[in-house]
């Protein structure tokens, strides 16, 4: 089953990508939201593809409704009449799954970052702005943009389209040059470009350009040859 089938069960091919990732044994856990007339598709095809998954015992009702697209929530009953996303955790190791959905119900944000794969660098920094952060708009882009020196980064680490779902990691990077951020993208994009090389081109056009953050301006670029691999080559478009 190809990248549109993961897209239309998960729901966008972001989400998608991170399932693969997951088939491959490449990504330990994933941890995904869906509403209630998702799951159902979900939770069908990981008992057909022998993934394992576990659900959180509450929903998370976002808390601008308004938005596009936000980061910020908030936890309540599953029997809230407000609507809400359910956190599922996805692993080939069920008890890898079941460990996540642990580590998220104890608010472990160190082991559970971790265990979902992200440099132990972006964990920290998450977890060293969440004070702050969560009491505003749970938007993590402001103290990376301070962590990044220049204006110049690779398009790898660029979070900023993922309302266009196009996106290579998963994680608030804790500056845009950050290294293990980059080399986690380089590894999902050349694994999008052996599902789906359209796709794979897609997010490369979204995710290279220029972006006006208040009065920053920055650019993410990328290389000519070597976008798929591991040499490092970087040039202007």
């Amino acid at each position: 089953m190809g990248l549109e089938h993961l897209r239309n069960v998960f729901g966008s091919y972001s989400k998608a990508l991170e399932i693969a990732l997951v088939k491959r044994g490449i990504k330990p856990v994933v941890r995904q939201g869906f509403y209630d007339n998702e799951i159902g598709k979900v939770k069908d095809y990981c008992r057909a593809n022998g993934l394992a998954y576990e659900t959180a015992p509450y929903k998370v009702v976002i808390a601008d409704p308004n938005k596009r697209f936000s980061n910020k929530g908030f936890k309540a009953r599953v029997d809230d009449p407000r609507r809400g996303m359910y956190f599922i955790y996805i692993s080939r190791d069920e008890n890898k799954a079941a460990t996540a959905r642990v580590l998220e119900m104890k608010d472990d944000k160190r082991r559970l970052g971790l265990l979902l794969g992200y440099p132990e660098c972006c964990v920290e920094f998450f977890i060293e702005n969440f004070r702050e952060r969560s009491k505003l708009d749970n938007n993590y882009t402001v103290p990376a943009l301070k962590n990044s020196q220049g204006n110049r980064f690779p398009f790898f680490n660029n979070i900023f389209k993922r309302h266009k779902d196009a996106v290579l990691i998963s994680h608030f990077p804790h500056s845009f040059d950050c290294e293990a951020s980059k080399n986690i993208a380089k590894r999902n994009l050349r694994l999008l470009d052996d599902l789906d090389p359209a796709i794979a081109t897609k997010f490369i056009f979204e995710l290279k350009g220029k972006i006006r953050i208040g009065n920053r301006e920055i650019e993410f670029y990328w290389g000519t040859k070597t976008c798929f691999g591991s040499e490092e080559n970087i040039t202007d478009s």
